[in-house]
């Protein structure tokens, strides 16, 4: 479970490129957030007000640039009309990411992006008819495989080769009333 989402981009940079386990991932992200609250430590127990850099994983936002990267991108097809690419797909700040960039092989749940927006992003290409009928709020399910893209409403049944898969489950709480808006149960290990 993430914000957003994690990309190949992230696996790279947390020098996991192939690992697909959950925990070794949770573990390589949480050394990371530690590691910046360290460098900060000293600051905030003196009480001076000094941000916490996440970079390059997260690019908090500045004068004059929005940030980018695990906090901030979405999913997006980068060949819709519209489409800003050299903004969406900046390497030193991504703000979206092609949903190929997905790690095959790994099912995760990110909350960052809600399905009016997905429709947007996505384009006219990945989201089914249902999806496309459906206006607002929801769990959804993004799909890339060897097959294509797929974007769709529900859990989406579990697939028999290895896709990547990114449950989203932003319901536009505010666009919904509370007896629409759907919940994805957690079972722990």
């Amino acid at each position: 479970m993430t914000h957003a989402g994690v990309t190949v981009r992230e696996l790279e940079l947390l020098e996991l490129p192939t690992t697909r386990d959950p925990q070794r991932i949770a573990a390589a992200l949480e050394m990371r957030f530690v590691a910046a609250i360290d460098r900060v430590r000293a600051d905030w127990n003196r009480g001076v007000i000094t941000p916490l850099s996440l970079e390059p994983l997260h690019i908090a936002g500045c004068a004059g640039q929005e940030g980018g990267g695990l906090l901030y991108h979405r999913p997006a097809d980068s060949t819709r009309p519209g489409a800003d690419r050299d903004w969406e797909l900046d390497p030193a700040r991504p703000r979206r990411f092609d949903p190929s960039a997905l790690p095959q092989g790994l099912t995760q749940l990110a909350g960052h992006t809600g399905h009016r927006k997905c429709l947007a992003e996505l384009g006219d290409t990945w989201p089914t008819a249902r999806a496309r009928a459906h206006t607002t709020g929801g769990i959804r399910t993004l799909r890339a495989a060897g097959d294509g893209i797929t974007y769709d409403l529900g859990l989406v049944a579990a697939a028999t080769s290895p896709v990547a898969e990114l449950i989203l489950c932003d319901g536009e709480m505010r666009h919904v009333s509370p007896d629409e808006y759907g919940l994805v149960e957690l079972v722990l290990k």
